[in-house]
C-alpha cells in the first residue's frame, strides 16, 4: 500500500520497481486504497520499491532474493519534504 505521512492511503501514486541484476526499471500506479501489485518477478533477483507522488517520494525499500514467501508486503510512505 502507498500512504501519506499520516497514514492515509495515496490513490494515483507512482510505485517503481527497479530489478538489481539487470537494471530494468517499471512503474504501476497504485488503485484506490493505495493499493498496488507486480507480477511475474524473478524470485532469484533483489529488487528496489519506491513510491512517488507530486515531487515527494518514499524511502527506497529493498526485496531480497533470499525471501522465500510467495507474497511480500510492502508498505511504502511518502514524507512531506524534510525542513
Amino acid at each position: 500500500m502507498v500512504m501519506d505521512a499520516s497514514g492515509n492511503p495515496l490513490a494515483g501514486a507512482a510505485v517503481e520497481l527497479t530489478d538489481k541484476m539487470t537494471g530494468k526499471k517499471v512503474a504501476i500506479y497504485a488503485q484506490e486504497g493505495g493499493s498496488y501489485h507486480f507480477d511475474d518477478l524473478n524470485l532469484k533477483h533483489d529488487y528496489e520499491l519506491q513510491a512517488l507522488s507530486k515531487n515527494l517520494s518514499s524511502d527506497v525499500h529493498k526485496v531480497s532474493s533470499l525471501d522465500d514467501r510467495d507474497n511480500i508486503v510492502v508498505n511504502l510512505t511518502i514524507q512531506p519534504p524534510k525542513q
